[in-house]
């Protein structure tokens, strides 16, 4: 949100020394105004999601409705993707067994993978599969 209003607020500083008349003024404070607006609509809505999530996820906490996974691994190695399916893992276990999953939503970020982590499933109202890694 900060990077996209800078980017507007310069683009327009920059057009300003440009601008001849009050048209193109008029032209360019609207423009740099929808920018935004943009910008603002679509943090809100991602804001507004996550926080819908959050909720799903501490109700069916409170419903016990919760499945919770625990990894200890202290090997792991990333498959190579195919196509568009997203990132698959393979993590040592003890006793010689593997643990595999992945999907679209684990991509590599500064939290995941690593060697210990729980991945948490509920399943919703409408039967909606509510997943996150902690």
């Amino acid at each position: 949100m900060l990077i996209w209003t800078s980017l507007a607020f310069a683009v327009g500083i920059f057009a300003y020394f440009k601008i001849s008349t009050t048209n193109e003024l008029f032209l360019l404070l609207t423009t740099v105004v929808i920018y935004i607006a943009i910008g603002v609509w679509v943090t809100g809505k991602e804001y507004l999601k996550l926080q819908k999530d959050r909720r799903s996820i501490v109700f069916l906490k409170n419903k016990n409705l919760v499945t919770v996974i625990e990894v200890a691994s202290d090997l792991y190695y990333e498959l190579k993707e195919q196509e568009d399916e997203g990132a698959y893992y393979l993590f040592q276990l003890p006793n010689n067994k593997v643990f595999s999953f992945g999907g679209q939503d684990f991509y590599p970020n500064k939290k995941f993978p690593s060697y210990k982590f729980e991945i948490v499933e509920g399943r919703g109202l409408l039967t909606t599969i509510k997943m996150a890694i902690v």
